[in-house]
């Protein structure tokens, strides 16, 4: 279903609500040239939640593209939701951003909500004293700002149990051969990690299905990384020691306090990235961490 020619002005950039059913072929929204190119579609997450697309067409500023919907799937999520959209209006994409599924900086300050920036939707920040009980209502803690930081001024406080952030898995399109998740922590402290579960920092994971991954701190400062294809849990930590046989892993009761902290210091900044991939052809074949 294509939408009157318009023409293209602005910065180029062409944006929508949108939502419904996830089909890259059969479900789609796309700007669509008059002669049938689509330099890009936008499909929805299984979620009728909407979220903000962008579509990048500036190739063809001042020419005459339209909006088109295909909606040609069935079942249960056999649809696609589209609203307000938005032509030549919308900002042009930040270089820095390409290629990231999603990121937060929370860099909004005391709020209880923080902006995901390639979405640009607005996730919740739960925190324990924002409907507090036995005292007045407060944000989420943050570090002081101090602007020797930098961009880590002010960076929100999370402890394992008071305050943390949700996204719905359906919000964030992920790939399917491989994936990098970082994040920058200063540890104040190490959790014990009770039946040796690591207290997550980036977190989306079925373990008893062996699915999906998880990056977190266990027990004694153990940083772990670990992804489930579905037959099998995979830790990071277990790969790098089979390709470096000389490297040092720390493990349960040989990570002493002592040992761990000459490697990581309790308050200082740290960047933790954990990287696994596998082939989408394959999906039975070999994960690599």
């Amino acid at each position: 279903m294509p939408s009157e020619p318009f023409t293209l002005t602005g910065t180029g950039m062409v944006g929508a609500l949108v939502s419904g059913g996830r089909n890259d072929n059969d479900l789609y929204v796309a700007p669509t040239t008059l002669d049938g190119t689509v330099p890009h579609n936008a499909t929805g997450t299984d979620d009728e939640a909407y979220r903000r697309v962008i579509g990048d067409a500036r190739a063809h500023l001042g020419k005459q593209p339209r909006v088109t919907v295909v909606d040609e799937a069935t079942g249960g999520r056999g649809h696609i939701n589209l609203g307000d959209v938005r032509v030549g209006t919308c900002p042009t994409p930040d270089p820095s951003r390409r290629g990231l599924a999603a990121q937060w900086d929370f860099s909004e300050g005391q709020v209880t909500t923080t902006r995901e920036k390639v979405s640009q939707a607005a996730d919740p920040i739960s925190h324990v004293l924002t409907d507090a009980q036995y005292k007045p209502d407060s944000n989420p803690l943050r570090r002081p700002k101090n602007e020797a930081d930098g961009v880590l001024s002010g960076a929100l406080l999370f402890d394992g149990y008071s305050t943390w952030v949700t996204r719905a898995a359906s919000q964030t399109r992920l790939p399917t051969d491989g994936l990098t998740i970082e994040a920058w922590v200063a540890p104040r402290a190490f959790e014990w990690g009770d039946d040796g579960k690591p207290s997550a920092v980036v977190n989306q994971q079925d373990k008893a299905a062996e699915r999906c991954f998880s990056l977190g701190v266990g027990r004694h400062g153990r940083w772990q990384f670990g992804i489930g294809t579905g037959d099998a849990w995979y830790m990071e930590i277990d790969a790098v020691a089979r390709l470096f046989p000389t490297a040092d892993p720390l493990r349960d009761e040989d990570a002493l306090r002592k040992t761990v902290l000459r490697r990581l210091r309790a308050g200082g900044w740290f960047h933790l990235a954990g990287h696994g991939e596998q082939n989408p052809e394959e999906p039975d074949g070999l994960l690599y961490l």
